[in-house]
């Protein structure tokens, strides 16, 4: 299951329970309200976290993880969503 969290005015951190006896690469896919999901990152195997930043204060984001191999992706996982803190202070 993908978790999301802010931590401050521009990023977001994201956790997730990797399957057993994962070996390929995880992929990590954002969208704003209003938009598609897009790549982000594609991490090393057995990685089960990561870290958003560069993001626009006080805004909503969704993330969803997915495994990746030569011989193309698995399914996403759930969708996890964190609006970022106000600039200046912590949400509120």
């Amino acid at each position: 299951m993908l978790t999301a969290s802010p931590l401050n005015a521009t990023s977001v951190a994201l956790e997730w329970r990797n399957r057993e006896g994962v070996t390929h690469k995880t992929g990590v896919e954002r969208r704003e309200v209003g938009s598609d999901f897009a790549e982000i990152a594609l991490l090393d195997p057995g990685t089960n976290k990561h870290e958003d930043s560069g993001l626009r204060a006080n805004t909503r984001y969704t993330y969803r993880v997915y495994y990746a191999n030569r011989g193309g992706r698995s399914e996403p996982s759930n969708e996890a969503s964190a609006v970022t803190h106000p600039p200046g202070g912590a949400a509120k």
